[in-house]
């Protein structure tokens, strides 16, 4: 199967991998997956609505792959939502609706896969083994700017130890 006849905006092998740093036969590989994923999440949802399955407006993203092109693109550029939407002709709003509701269908996807890392260990000992031998760890410990939650509790959680500004602390 060739990407053209999948997404037709694509020109090639290439500029697939540029977008979203997947050659086509991966893409294709996880597309079978995603849409399987995407179908059950989307049944789920609707079991306990009254609203038909399928009904509502029609996405911007009308088919799967459309919708994997996009989770792909985001999760490796990481533009704004606003570049975002421009890319996939949608405004800032939608960009950012459908990046939260495609990115835990993604997280699915790859567990299925087994190929997500292991992000919290109980003890030293359990972080070494999943690390297999590596002698030396960098951890990117930057903080990104977040707005002050009111909640007292809430600005003691994200409070980082520098003066003038909230700091978002991201737990390891």
């Amino acid at each position: 199967m060739k990407i053209k006849e999948i997404l037709p905006r694509i020109y090639d092998d290439r500029q697939l991998r540029a977008l979203t740093g997947l050659k086509t036969e991966h893409f294709i590989l996880l597309l079978s997956l995603f849409e399987k994923t995407l179908i059950e999440d989307q049944k789920e949802k609707h079991e306990n609505k009254e609203r038909k399955y399928g009904s509502g407006l029609d996405s911007t993203l009308k088919t799967p792959a459309d919708k994997l092109l996009f989770i792909l693109n985001y999760m490796k550029c990481y533009s704004t939502f606003d570049h975002l939407g421009f890319s996939f002709n949608m405004n800032k709003s939608c960009a950012h609706t459908h990046v939260y509701k495609l990115f835990p269908i993604l997280i699915k996807t790859l567990d299925i896969f087994n190929v997500l890392p292991a992000t919290s260990f109980s003890t030293p000992e359990e972080m070494q083994q999943a690390f297999g031998g590596v002698q030396t760890l960098i951890i990117d410990a930057t903080e990104r700017a977040v707005q002050r939650p009111s909640d007292y509790e809430e600005q003691n959680e994200f409070y980082s130890g520098k003066k003038n500004s909230i700091q978002l602390k991201i737990p390891l």
